[in-house]
């Protein structure tokens, strides 16, 4: 009996601290980002890990109101955002065996295009800046988006991208369809079989691959159908303007997969959606080789 008066005080003290601690903002606040990040961090997938760092680098995860700074090495996950500052630098391994460096004043975003998929490619997105490669691993596994361009990390394009400028002045011109309508004389879904071209008499003659020149004749052949989206836009927007960055896969018998919107200034589903489409929909010549990976800016003037 002599103890409850020192139960009581501790029980006390427990539930008044409790209390204090749960109706101040700052001390609550803090908790839950400090405990729910490392929560959050486990279910989030990881894309490279950190092997050097130099100087004064930035992290801030997918989410976060505030970067931390990187230290020694550790993991990368999908979405980070790092950035790197004068007189420094930072060291990233990927799974596909890359190894890239991230070269003062740069700033860049690491993804995967499908983070359901652990074997999905992965994108480094270089917003500012600069990157060397440092050791070349499996191609195919790891891009790199940078000035608006879409490349392997070992195969830097010496050639600015061809950019279709899409002018609101030209519109007069084209019709207004319904938004994401297929282009005339293709059949998106025509039941033919994906993938690589099996050995056959079919294949003879074809080419290895496709030229960059043609895949660009291609889709600026869509022109009209990329207007009819921006006419749609315009009159549920009032106006369309800014840059749209798309990537997506050439699969051998012609056909266009998994095409997805790498950057874009523009704030209209719909209008992605409908472009996406056009991609889509769009129909290239068969070849024997493998896929191709590429990419395409649209500018909405």
């Amino acid at each position: 009996m002599g103890k409850s008066p020192l139960v009581l005080v501790i029980v006390t003290s427990l539930v008044v601290g409790l209390l204090v601690f749960s109706f101040t903002p700052d001390m609550s606040d803090f908790a839950a980002r400090y405990f729910l990040r490392s929560k959050a961090g486990s279910s989030t997938p990881e894309v490279a890990k950190f092997t050097q760092v130099e100087g004064k680098v930035w992290r801030r995860q997918h989410g976060a109101e505030n970067p931390t700074r990187l230290r020694k090495t550790g993991t990368l996950f999908h979405h980070d955002l790092l950035t790197v500052e004068l007189h420094s630098h930072l060291d990233l391994r990927f799974p596909s065996g890359d190894e890239i460096r991230l070269e003062e004043k740069t700033k860049a975003v690491v993804e995967y295009w499908n983070p359901a998929d652990s074997n999905s490619p992965i994108y480094l997105t270089v917003l500012m800046g600069d990157f060397s490669l440092l050791k070349a691993g499996q191609r195919g596994k790891l891009f790199v988006v940078m000035d608006k361009q879409l490349f392997s990390p070992g195969f830097r394009p010496e050639a600015k991208a061809f950019v279709l400028r899409l002018r609101s002045s030209e519109l007069g011109l084209v019709g207004q369809d319904q938004t994401g309508a297929a282009p005339e004389g293709t059949t998106p879904d025509d039941g033919e079989e994906d993938g690589k071209l099996a050995p056959s008499e079919k294949t003879a003659g074809l080419a290895a691959t496709l030229t960059n020149q043609y895949i660009e004749e291609v889709i600026s052949g869509q022109k009209r159908d990329f207007q009819r989206c921006q006419a749609n836009a315009i009159r549920e927007m009032g106006q369309v303007k800014g840059q749209v960055l798309v990537g997506f896969t050439i699969q051998p018998r012609g056909k266009i997969e998994d095409s997805k919107i790498l950057q874009t200034t523009i704030d209209n589903k719909q209008l992605m959606d409908c472009l996406l489409t056009v991609f889509k929909n769009s129909r290239f010549q068969e070849f024997t080789g493998a896929p191709i990976v590429r990419s395409y800016p649209l500018s909405f003037e």
